[in-house]
């Protein structure tokens, strides 16, 4: 039985999110949380519009997200080829990390 590694997004996504969790709450709620406001002259306010599809409020929430990503995510890697799934996978975040800031009260 050989292991490849063969859905090289989804596997490397699952692994740095397993990481950022695992550095903590505080380190997640600065870098992989989107606020309830825009500040517009921060930088980092940008990049959390991406980075929140890495942060989990708990281990629950964590394996809860990846038991699907990881049953699904390999498939649709091999079927569609891991620069759409990238493609996919950063709209989807900025687009949720928009309606989040402009919807939901997550600060």
């Amino acid at each position: 039985m050989r292991i490849t590694y063969n859905a090289p997004f989804t596997l490397t996504f699952a692994l740095v999110a397993t990481i950022v969790h695992f550095l903590g709450m505080d380190f997640t709620k600065s870098f992989f949380t989107v606020g309830t406001t825009m500040d517009f002259g921060n930088p980092l306010d940008y990049f959390r519009l991406f980075s929140h599809a890495m942060g989990h409020g708990s281990w629950d929430h964590l394996f809860g997200n990846f038991s699907l990503i990881l049953i699904l995510g390999p498939i649709l890697e091999e079927k569609y080829g891991t620069q759409l799934i990238v493609l996919m996978s950063f709209v989807t975040a900025l687009l949720t990390g928009i309606l989040n800031v402009a919807f939901l009260d997550t600060g």
